[in-house]
């Protein structure tokens, strides 16, 4: 992995915080859309 550029926050803390809302939000937008699609597919 490429090492980040150096910032005022602690090294570590940022990149795990972004994984984990990342990981937590990814699976709400694919169950989203899958119910967006099954929806908008009955309107059909």
């Amino acid at each position: 992995m490429p090492s980040a550029p150096p910032t005022s926050e602690p090294t570590g803390i940022v990149p795990q915080t972004m994984n984990r809302i990342d990981a937590f939000i990814r699976p709400c937008i694919r169950s989203g859309v899958i119910a967006w699609r099954k929806l908008t597919w009955l309107m059909l």
